[in-house]
């Protein structure tokens, strides 16, 4: 299946505005509301010839396409990279799926003669001549070189031409149905934004009248919170589920969560400012500055990730203590305690990570025991577990053992009690995971693995858009591989690598700007490098994406050495 609906090829010195602007509009032409583009189109913005190793990467890319646009200039025919892009296609993909822009010079075509006019001046790779049966697919976008402009209307219907050629529907059709989704869309925005409106406007109504009239300002101030609390609430607990539930959707980018999040949390800082002494309001902010440092932390923003957890817990920390000894604030605390322990050891902050986890553990240690339930106890599970990772980051295997088996046995006990939970059965994979890495290349590690891999499995097949579970399932392809390896089985090996690749390219191709993707990408290039298998070209393909996650500065602490070994392996295999 393909990952990209088109590959644009075109001169970096001249042609990159029409680029940008003939993608745009290829992309979100008669996409739906919910979508964030109808049609997905590769377009490298780097240059070509500041490392030999991008070429596996556009290679990969080509192989991975369906059309080729190939954007005609001097520029672009005088180019050895566009010629090999397009030297390349043809030698896999043929001629019929080849569209042309046309952005300087000019072309004609021969009837008679069943080709382009060819001259010295033809803006085309010379490898197109006498390749064509027929006139090609092409537009004219000579005069939107410098200014391409996706909002122009003649320039959104010469695009209309190659979105609809790639659709496989007449441009009519899609025209309309771009007509159409305008139309939607605005109704929804429209009418979202006239029911918040309304919402707000009745409760900042209530809250007016109340302080206006003094003579019944208790009951008219009392409904008025009221209606803002569960207003609040009600956006709040909407917001989360939605972020938590677009977070594990496979190709949904968590740039679009982060901002939903934002918007949510202007809105709220706008309420707390007029009624900072309700602690409700705060509380749902405190909420939502967590659920936005764990969409951070996806992102890769360790330092904003950070910040964001320590807000929350100044909010929670504000609280009353009427409200704040509350169980259901405080098991709230607790997660705030991880997400500030998963920063701080993001960020190489060891020591002070397995405090901020201690206190998480030593919160819900006290939860469980007051209110026994399968999420408390799956709670507790989680915070061994996160005791246990930083136990085995400072070296403290033995310690870091005996949390993973206590976690072990309170998730082993849950998935007892309810087999399709499939949380539970989720969390359980996770540490056999665990105590398979304390137990090293020895056969109960294997068993371990096995365990792991096998309840992904089951759960990949029952929620197969759920990207958590596919990126589990990776994990567990590459233990058991490397321990097939360690025992000398290299096919068996070799054949779970390529599954945790495929895999993890899928997740990548979904949500580019993803930096956990990638970084998950890279260590499967590097695996099969390491393995034996095209070292030179996957240690590249790797080296690729690292160079392109420093430039984000996206890197985590212990990602941050990645470069310089990648580079040294294949200094040492090219020698």
């Amino acid at each position: 299946m393909a990952t990209y609906d088109a590959f644009i090829s075109y001169s970096h010195a001249k042609d990159k505005p029409v680029a940008a602007a003939l993608q745009s509009v290829i992309q979100k032409l008669g996409k739906a509301w919910h979508q964030r583009r109808a049609l997905r189109v590769f377009r490298d913005d780097t240059s070509l010839s500041a490392t030999p190793h991008l070429w596996p990467s556009i290679e990969q890319a080509l192989g991975a396409s369906r059309f080729l646009i190939l954007l005609a200039s001097p520029e672009a025919a005088a180019s050895k990279w566009v010629g090999r892009e397009v030297e390349c296609w043809l030698a896999h993909k043929g001629v019929n799926t080849l569209l042309i822009a046309l952005t300087a010079g000019a072309l004609a075509w021969h009837e008679t003669g069943g080709d382009f006019r060819w001259t010295e001046a033809t803006p085309l790779p010379p490898i197109l001549k006498d390749v064509f049966q027929t006139e090609p697919k092409w537009i004219d976008l000579t005069a939107y070189r410098s200014s391409g402009n996706p909002r122009d209307s003649r320039f959104l219907e010469l695009g209309a031409n190659f979105a609809a050629a790639i659709r496989g529907i007449p441009k009519e059709d899609l025209l309309s149905q771009e007509v159409r989704q305008q139309r939607r869309a605005l109704t929804l925005a429209w009418s979202a934004a006239a029911t918040l409106l309304i919402l707000v406007g009745c409760a900042a109504w209530q809250w007016t009248e109340a302080v206006a009239q003094q003579t019944q300002a208790q009951a008219q101030r009392a409904r008025a919170e009221s209606t803002l609390e569960a207003g609040t609430a009600s956006a709040n607990n909407f917001t989360l589920n939605i972020a938590a539930r677009m977070r594990r959707t496979i190709g949904v980018p968590t740039d679009l969560v982060r901002d939903i999040l934002k918007s949510a949390q202007e809105f709220q800082d706008e309420l707390v400012k007029h009624n900072d002494n309700n602690p409700k309001l705060r509380r749902s902010r405190a909420l939502l500055l967590r659920e936005t440092s764990q969409t951070l932390l996806l992102q890769g923003d360790m330092e904003d990730a950070l910040a964001y957890a320590l807000r929350a817990r100044e909010v929670m920390d504000s609280l009353p203590a009427r409200v704040r000894d509350d169980p259901e604030v405080q098991h709230e605390l607790s997660h705030t305690y991880n997400r500030i322990g998963e920063a701080l050891s993001l960020v190489g902050r060891s020591e002070e990570a397995l405090d901020a986890f201690r206190t998480a553990l030593t919160i819900r240690e006290e939860l469980a025991a007051k209110h026994p339930h399968t999420e408390q106890e799956l709670a507790l599970a989680l915070s061994h577990e996160r005791v246990g990772d930083e136990l085995r980051r400072l070296r403290e295997d033995s310690e870091a053992l005996r949390s993973y088996r206590t976690s072990f046995d309170i998730r082993q006990q849950a998935v007892q009690s309810d087999p399709e939970n499939h949380e539970a059965l989720g969390v359980l994979a996770v540490s056999y995971d665990r105590i398979g890495l304390t137990l090293g290349d020895t056969n109960e590690a294997f068993e371990a693995y096995s365990m792991s891999s096998a309840i992904r499995e089951r759960l990949v097949k029952t929620e197969p858009r759920n990207a958590r579970w596919h990126r589990d399932l990776a994990a567990s392809y590459d233990n058991v591989g490397s321990y097939q390896l360690q025992q000398g089985h290299r096919d068996e090996a070799m054949a779970l690598f390529r599954k945790a690749r495929a895999i993890r390219a899928t997740l990548a191709a979904g949500d580019p700007k993803n930096p956990q993707w990638q970084a998950l990408l890279v260590i499967s290039y590097v695996k099969i490098a390491e393995a034996g298998e095209e070292p030179v070209d996957n240690y590249a393909h790797a080296l690729t994406i690292v160079i392109a996650l420093e430039r984000t500065e996206r890197l985590t602490v212990a990602q941050r050495p990645w470069r310089s070994e990648i580079e040294r392996r294949l200094h040492a295999l090219q020698q």
